[in-house]
């Protein structure tokens, strides 16, 4: 956090009950029924703000002219990202509004495509993982040697909803993928891969990745059914582990979702 918002949050300690007001109304509120009790506790603390000497807050102050309990969670929205804007780097990422409510965890579709995670050093990437595996409704996820299980604050709550097994060694955790008929395919840099999106995924599927510094070992690479890699355009050859997973799984779905639907036509 910078000096400057924390000088401005010394002086203005409503700012954080107002961050906290907004969290809350936004979790419970639908469209058309805001919750008036503390939409009306918002609105009074808005208003507070019309005299400070910080000509920001003043701004802030006219949010209240556009509050009202019969207005849609977008409109809402809308008028909270000034508040987000002034605070900056105070936010962290799990108290960010979210953009629409989350539906129940009974209604997720599940589709066979398991992630596969070794070595990954950072929580972080792990937590953005778990939040992509419910996204897109992955099966299981496989937590190898020392990866870390995520907290709430980066998985924001998938690490209840989505399933995960730990494996000491990843040899054990694609025996246990091909018991099951499930191809294996790693995500790496490598000379004999194959680029994503001209590969045609068959069936249940496993993408292994690695830690973020060393990758997959030549060894661990062996044991694959092929290798996948996603054409770069710029300087760098690769991505961040958790984005490089997030196109693989998008793609892997669509292919799924187009073969499923071809299927139930026939």
């Amino acid at each position: 956090m910078s000096d400057s918002i924390n000088e401005l949050l010394k002086k203005h300690p409503e700012l954080k009950v107002i961050k906290k007001l907004a969290l809350e109304i936004e979790q419970v509120a639908e469209d058309g029924n805001f919750p008036e009790n503390q939409l009306q506790k918002l609105i009074l603390l808005l208003s507070s703000l019309e005299h400070a000497e910080v000509f920001d807050l003043q701004k802030l102050s006219q949010i209240k002219d556009h509050l009202h309990p019969k207005m849609t969670l977008r409109h809402f929205q809308n008028f909270m990202v000034p508040i987000e804007r002034l605070l900056g780097r105070s936010l962290r990422e799990d108290e960010f509004l979210v953009t629409s409510k989350d539906q129940p965890a009974k209604k997720v579709q599940k589709v066979p495509l398991v992630f596969v995670l070794e070595n990954i050093r950072s929580a972080f990437n792990v937590g953005s993982i778990f939040r992509l595996a419910d996204a897109v409704g992955v099966e299981s996820i496989h937590l190898v040697g020392y990866t870390p299980l995520p907290d709430s604050k980066t998985a924001l709550g998938t690490e209840v909803t989505v399933h995960s097994q730990a494996f000491a060694r990843l040899e054990d955790s694609l025996l246990y993928l091909r018991n099951r008929n499930y191809k294996v395919w790693a995500l790496e840099t490598a000379e004999n891969s194959s680029s994503l999106f001209e590969t045609n995924f068959e069936g249940p599927t496993a993408l292994v990745v690695g830690n973020e510094r060393f990758g997959i070992e030549a060894s661990a690479l062996r044991l694959m059914d092929g290798i996948l890699t996603l054409p770069m355009s710029g300087m760098k050859n690769s991505l961040n582990v958790s984005n490089a997973l997030s196109v693989s799984a998008f793609e892997w779905k669509r292919q799924w979702i187009q073969k499923f639907s071809k299927k139930e036509q026939k």
